[in-house]
Formats: structure tokens, sequence, C-alpha cells
């Protein structure tokens, strides 16, 4: 496990998709927490956003079932989960840990599928 508090070095970890699963906290990158739990399922990466508040898993649960991303890419839904820490993080990241070999064919035919 690496904590990340700088933007630039998280992205750069993104880009050269060297980590196993994805924690974010909410509003580490302001508004970009979607936007790199997005990046994350394209590399098959499973990814947990740890929120601050109910509001906030409310606004991502939202999110995560009515937007037109997570509506085209279906997959998304199992590889992107929250937690507000009233749930065991630990299980929760050990429940995920085989998703990016799992999941792997059938998120590059998603996108594939939806991209050209």
């Amino acid at each position: 496990m690496e904590s990340i508090t700088n933007v630039d070095k998280a992205k750069k970890r993104l880009e050269h998709n060297s980590y196993d699963i994805l924690l974010l906290k909410d509003g580490f990158i302001k508004d970009g927490t979607i936007k790199a739990a997005s990046m994350a399922y394209a590399m098959t990466r499973p990814t947990i956003i740890i929120t601050s508040n109910v509001f906030r898993l409310i606004y991502y649960t939202a999110w995560h079932y009515c937007s037109e991303f997570s509506n085209l890419y279906k997959i998304s839904k199992k590889l992107i989960s929250f937690n507000n820490g009233t749930e065991n993080l630990l299980e929760k990241i050990r429940s995920k840990t085989d998703y990016s070999t799992k999941y792997f064919n059938e998120v590059t035919l998603e996108i594939a599928k939806n991209t050209f």
C-alpha cells in the first residue's frame, strides 16, 4: 500500500498502471475523483472511493447508477465501489483483489464496443 497525497504523483501512478486497487479518499482530487475512477476502470483496476460523509456517498451512488458512463460501461459498476467508514475496508479490498484479471477481457471488449 502506498499513500499518495500529491495530485501529480497520483496521476503518474494512474498513467503507469502500477497498482492493483485504487483507494481514493473523497475530494482528494477535488472533483477529479470520478475521472480517476473512470481511468482506473479503463485500466481494469478496481476502485474504492472512501467517502467523507453520507451526502457524498449518496452523490457517488447516484452517479454510479445513473451516469452515462456507468450505463455505457456496465462492468464499471462491479469495479467501482464505495466505503463510508462503517464497512470493513480491509474486507472490501480483499474481495476486489482478483478483479483486474477476472474482468480484463470483458472490460477490453466493452471499451472497444462502445468507443469504436
